[in-house]
């Protein structure tokens, strides 16, 4: 039998034949404020001291990311210091790993000092990869796959050839991976393995269903093995289908503790999935619609809110879920969507832009300032604010485009010198929509 084309039949919760081991535990979904309370007993019984460690190093983040976003203001390119903060972010959420948090702060500071940093924007010679400072593998896979839909998207070519030379270049070897990603044993390893699956599951996605992408690939990268990207496509389609909850219809990151699996739901994880293929392997689209409605109050990654409020990462998120749901959703849905879409749209106008067209930078949630531009731009650009062939959601001519409003967000990020693949494609968006300035 071949297991990367369906899973084996009576294991727990219909998971993947290599949870066997399993079986006489149970599986589950828990709501979001349990399993945070979960997953925090699981990083204390690790570290003891999890809390204190978390809190001050979540201060230190804070800080170095309001001095990062007040340099890029300044007009200077921080590429090296904005993977460095990246991976130090990761560290504080998704480990208790704080020596390395500790490490990864102090060349934080160290790079900060450095005000042109333009060499970690370049493709690495060696294996073709991008992201030099990135240490982490995953973080450096996401970096490629975002350089490289730029890049193709352009008609350009990288200009040196991809090795995948590692543990994902053949479909038995990313399936393993993925599958070892979905449950985390935080206890055991200090680990939350959420952030790297949805990493792994967005570069993925980009790669197989982003076609321009996909057929760039064939031609510029090596496996070095009788691997395919259709092999490889086979396997992420497996786990895809065995990974989704079928009550919820979401993806998310399962957790073992006390001999049990506990599922959750996923709103960034969900959302990579179903935008990056355009909904092409998403079953169930019912439960998904349904539960996507349900967790609105809700807390990320749980649902659309951070920390009790809106942002526009969280909007764009939401608003793209709904473009690719909307086929598949009732009359009182799409009714209820065309609500939510035009309020999220008044909420982002009034409390994330200023008049000169700058938007407002959150240093408890965004990496950088030039993502606030990004995902405000995209935010707007799907919902089809200055684009109204594009407004899938509403046809009406009550919603007042501000062309202006398109070009002086475009000023400002050349003003401000920002750089990078989140000002880059904030400024692809904003071309499409307002050429003319």
């Amino acid at each position: 039998m071949d297991n990367r084309k369906k899973p084996l039949p009576g294991l727990c919760c219909k998971i993947f034949f290599y949870l066997a081991v399993f079986v006489s535990s149970s599986c589950f979904a828990v709501a979001d404020d349990k399993i945070r309370t979960l997953i925090t007993e699981q990083f204390i019984e690790y570290d003891p001291d999890y809390l204190v460690n978390y809190e001050k190093y979540g201060a230190l983040l804070e800080e170095s990311s309001s001095q990062l976003a007040e340099l890029e203001a300044q007009g200077h390119q921080l590429d090296c210091s904005k993977q460095i903060f990246l991976e130090a972010k990761w560290l504080h959420r998704y480990t208790a790993h704080w020596e390395e948090l500790d490490d990864k702060l102090k060349r934080l500071k160290t790079s900060f000092d450095d005000h042109d940093q333009s060499f970690a924007t370049r493709q690495l010679p060696t294996t073709g990869f991008w992201g030099t400072c990135y240490d982490v593998p995953f973080m450096r896979l996401a970096a490629t796959v975002d350089r490289l839909s730029s890049v193709f998207s352009q008609g350009k070519k990288p200009r040196y050839r991809l090795l995948a030379r590692d543990r994902l270049n053949t479909a038995k070897k990313l399936l393993l991976r993925l599958q070892d990603l979905l449950i985390s044993d935080i206890a055991n390893t200090g680990v939350n393995n959420r952030a790297e699956l949805n990493s792994l599951l967005t570069s993925i996605s980009q790669g197989l269903f982003k076609h321009y992408i996909r057929d760039g690939l064939v031609d510029h990268i090596d496996f070095r093995s009788d691997s395919t990207l259709e092999t490889i496509g086979e396997a992420f389609r497996f786990f895809i289908s065995g990974a989704q909850d079928q009550e919820t219809g979401y993806w998310g990151a399962w957790y073992l503790a006390d001999g049990k699996v506990h599922k959750t739901l996923d709103l960034s994880m969900t959302y990579h999935i179903v935008a990056y293929t355009k909904g092409e392997v998403v079953p169930n689209w019912a439960p998904l619609i349904d539960t996507t409605f349900a967790i609105k109050d809700r807390n990320y990654p749980y649902g659309w809110l951070h920390q009790g409020r809106r942002n526009n990462h969280h909007n764009y998120d939401v608003a793209r879920i709904f473009k690719y749901a909307w086929p598949h959703m009732t009359e009182d849905q799409q009714a209820r969507t065309r609500a939510e879409l035009g309020s999220m749209l008044e909420w982002s106008l009034s409390n994330t832009l200023k008049p000169d067209g700058s938007f407002i930078h959150d240093a408890t949630f965004s990496d950088s300032l030039a993502d606030e531009y990004y995902f405000g731009v995209s935010f707007f650009d799907v919902i089809g604010y200055w684009n109204p062939e594009q407004r899938f959601w509403s046809q009406s001519d009550e919603i007042e485009s501000n062309a202006v409003l398109c070009c002086k967000i475009w000023g400002r990020i050349d003003e401000l010198g920002l750089g990078g693949w989140a000002a880059e494609g904030a400024k692809h968006k904003l071309k499409r929509n307002c050429s003319t300035c």
